[in-house]
């Protein structure tokens, strides 16, 4: 990560136009999207007088914003330091992918044995989808990928019929998001990728549980061997888990991009 480069990155101007209610979670969509689609990075701070600017609201619902991604775990906090995206330590990391194997391997299971055709067909259209992006530079359309595959996975974990285990899918999937993208840019991902969810395809055709679930585990096993060999360990090194390093806080300048339509789609991450 090239810190000069960071320092001065920038982020576009997103005005919220919505009713004062919904204001702190568009706050939450619109911050949670830039995490994802790695606009900002983990260990980046958030200045809070250049959002309410960017993004045309009071104070008032950023900061409720903070709070509830905090509890999530997308956000860090320190009296005097104020708040940046979180930066995860090799440990951490680690504990969230072994929460994916139990969870994404579960709802996997679940899913074969009683997902319907026509659902099946659903995910084969969106791996095509996903496929016609990554036969291009799909380094260039990464929000795209990063849409398609999310959409994949949970279209697929959404035929377990079990609303709870999903909603935890979810919170884990964001709250490793940033780290994901990383994994776009990683070698061969692109088959990788298909290969992985032709196989899960397969599983559901032949309605074996057992077999996707395995499948499912040994995919998220082999991607936290490929991010944690990408962060190397001096990534890990300059980032701790109680202290993020001045290597990688960040103060985050924003331009002014005017997009005022309400109904903008937030994209997070794969």
């Amino acid at each position: 990560m090239n810190t000069k480069e960071n320092l001065f990155k920038q982020l576009p101007n997103k005005p919220l136009r919505q009713n004062y209610q919904r204001l702190s979670q568009l706050v939450v969509e619109q911050l949670t999207n830039w995490i994802m689609n790695g606009t900002l990075r983990a260990g980046e701070r958030l200045n809070i007088d250049e959002l309410v600017e960017k993004l045309g609201v009071s104070q008032v619902p950023i900061r409720e914003a903070f709070r509830v991604m905090e509890a999530s775990g997308l956000l860090k906090s320190q009296p005097y330091l104020g708040v940046w995206v979180a930066s995860l330590s090799k440990e951490e990391i680690e504990e969230i992918y072994m929460l994916r194997e139990m969870l994404e391997g579960t709802a996997g299971r679940f899913a074969a044995r009683q997902i319907e055709a026509g659902e099946i067909a659903e995910l084969e259209t969106i791996q095509g989808e996903l496929e016609q992006v990554l036969e291009q530079d799909f380094r260039k359309h990464y929000e795209e990928v990063l849409s398609l595959n999310r959409k994949f996975h949970l279209q697929l974990y959404a035929t377990a019929r079990k609303p709870k285990l999903n909603q935890l899918i979810n919170q884990l999937w964001d709250s490793i998001g940033f780290y994901r993208l990383i994994l776009v840019t990683s070698q061969n991902y692109a088959g990788r990728s298909s290969g992985e969810h032709k196989h899960f395809i397969e599983a559901c055709k032949k309605h074996d549980g057992e077999l996707l679930e395995s499948l499912i585990q040994a995919a998220l096993q082999n991607h936290l061997a490929i991010l944690l060999k990408e962060l190397g360990e001096s990534y890990f090194s300059a980032s701790s888990k109680n202290n993020v390093s001045k290597e990688y806080l960040f103060y985050v300048q924003i331009p002014i991009m005017s997009c005022k339509d309400p109904q903008t789609k937030y994209v997070r991450g794969f």
